[in-house]
Parts: C-alpha cells; structure tokens; sequence
C-alpha cells in the first residue's frame, strides 16, 4: 500500500479524537502526505488529533471560495452555495487536483474514506479496497466494500427483495405501494451506507457531487 498510487480523501465533521483509530493505521500503510483530510466544521481537538498525524488538513470554505459561484450556482439551478457531507467530498476532491497540476501528487486511485470508524485494525478498510485494487482487472473503475456482518450487506438484501414484495397479491395494497415507493428511491444507489470506497483517478475528477453522501 505504501508504493501504491493512491491518495485518499476524509470527510471529517467531529467533535473529539474520533479520527484516531483510522489514522493510526492508515498512517502507517501508506504515506501521510497522500492523506487529505477535510475540516467539515469539526473542533479544536479533531482537527488537532488529525493534525498530529502529519496530513494535509483542508478547511472546506476555504477549498471552495476558490470556485466562482456566481456563475455556478444557475448552472446547479441553486440559489445558494450547497452544504453536506458531499460538498465537504468536492473540496477534498478540488484539493487533491491541485496537488496533481502542481506535481505533488500522481495518483492513479482515489480512495474515499468517513472519519469516524471504531476499531479500525478489526475493520481494515484501506487493506480491503488495496487487496480489491490489486486483483482487480485492468478495466475495472470503481471499487467497494460489500464485507460480511457490515449494515449495509442488510440494507442491500432488503432492497432487492422489495420487488417480490410489491408483485405479490398476498401482501395488501398499502404495503406493496410502500414496498414500490422505497424500491424506486433505493434501485439508483449501488451500495449504501459503506463510506469507503476507491474510483479510477479520471472517473473520480469527472463524477457529478451532491450535498448528501449516497453514491
């Protein structure tokens, strides 16, 4: 993981050292200058806990004062400059392209990453999406974590079961026009609640962001 072309960006809107676990493993495995942690509005002590760990911090506002909103916000159809979780993502993202154009940085992966995962050395996220990146084949762009015993491995069974819920006669009128309705807004994403992730370093600089983290 240290030799791998890879930077990862971290979303980080926390109160206390909760960031901890994560780095000390991830500083480890891989160069803390290829670690861009991105202030969301955390306090004094997080932003401190991140800082110790010798990465690059990155204020969001900051990041994203560089952009021209006045032209932006019609093309988003917004009125005012978004806030969220995948605004926080962008300017880590902005951020990362800067270190490229001023060759600090050649990544061929960009690895997605929360903050706030407890017992990491049990998790091992980074060792997970590495190995993925390793055996995958050549053409392959997006990599995620689909592991054993993880909310979302629930959450995704649910979702491709709704269908036989709202084409079964058994089940009453209501429940299968609820069934329907959360198959529709669910089907788009596909896989939920995992934070970590990698994307092809081109596929990850031309993909559209949203305020919210839904992939």
């Amino acid at each position: 993981i240290r030799n791998a072309n890879i930077m990862i960006v971290v979303p980080m809107r926390e109160r206390g050292p909760v960031i901890r676990p994560m780095l000390d493993v991830v500083a480890r495995l891989m160069s803390p200058e290829r670690i861009v942690v991105v202030n969301d509005g955390s306090d004094e002590e997080a932003i401190a806990t991140a800082r110790a760990y010798g990465v690059w911090i990155v204020e969001r506002d900051a990041m994203l004062d560089i952009l021209n909103w006045e032209r932006l916000l019609p093309v988003l159809n917004l009125a005012v400059r978004p806030r969220g979780k995948g605004i926080a993502v962008l300017a880590g993202y902005l951020f990362s392209q800067f270190l490229v154009e001023f060759g600090l940085a050649s990544p061929d992966w960009v690895i997605q990453h929360d903050s706030e995962i407890r017992e990491y050395e049990t998790y091992r996220g980074l060792e997970y999406l590495a190995w993925g990146l390793m055996q995958s084949p050549p053409d392959v762009q997006y990599v995620k974590i689909a592991k054993y015993g993880r909310v979302n491995e629930t959450c995704m069974a649910v979702r491709v079961l709704l269908p036989d819920i709202y084409d079964d006669s058994m089940f009453n009128d209501d429940i299968r026009e609820r069934a329907r309705q959360l198959h529709l807004r669910l089907v788009p994403h596909k896989w939920m609640l995992t934070g970590e992730f990698g994307l092809d370093w081109h596929v990850a600089m031309t993909r559209p962001f949203a305020t919210g983290y839904l992939e």
